[in-house]
């Protein structure tokens, strides 16, 4: 067989079989089986309980960071700045109408962005109270990096 039709005719075999796995016979019951085996059953409440403690989990973390950071430095955040700096954004994006496309597109609000914008400055916060680094340091610790260009002859079989 031709090897331009192998493959042509290998991914589409791939994707037939793959599509007519995903049918309308997924479980749709919590007490439903999804996967069986000799081990035992995976059973569907079993994998969303899984997956909603680790969501659950990382939500809480992050929201309790959050207040731990605007309860310590709350007072240094200036929030006039932030709300100066976001319009100066929102000019730069074309608009509040643009921005607020943008800000849609990513699943935010505008409030929800400037407290996102609050939390970073809360965690650099952190990071200049905890990490000290000097220019020595950095410079110290820097890497030179260089290329060199060069020429190669052309061979006529390049073409």
């Amino acid at each position: 067989m031709n090897k331009g039709i192998k493959k042509i005719i290998l991914p589409l075999t791939a994707s037939a079989v793959l599509l007519g796995a995903c049918g309308n016979n997924t479980p749709t019951s919590e007490d439903e089986t999804l996967i069986s085996s000799k081990a035992g059953n995976v059973k569907v409440e079993d994998v969303m309980k899984e997956i909603g403690n680790e969501q659950i989990a990382s939500n809480s973390f992050k929201v309790l960071l959050n207040k731990i950071l605007q309860d310590k430095y709350g007072d240094k955040i200036d929030s006039k700045s932030i709300d100066k700096e976001v319009d100066s954004e929102v000019k730069k994006y074309g608009g509040k109408d643009q921005f607020n496309t943008l800000l849609k597109q990513q699943g935010l609000t505008m409030d929800e962005y400037k407290e996102q914008r609050k939390t970073i400055e809360y965690q650099k916060e952190l990071l200049n109270e905890k990490v000290d680094i000097s220019d020595k340091e950095i410079k110290d610790n820097t890497k030179k990096a260089s290329h060199i260009l060069i020429k190669v002859k052309e061979d006529k079989n390049d073409k």
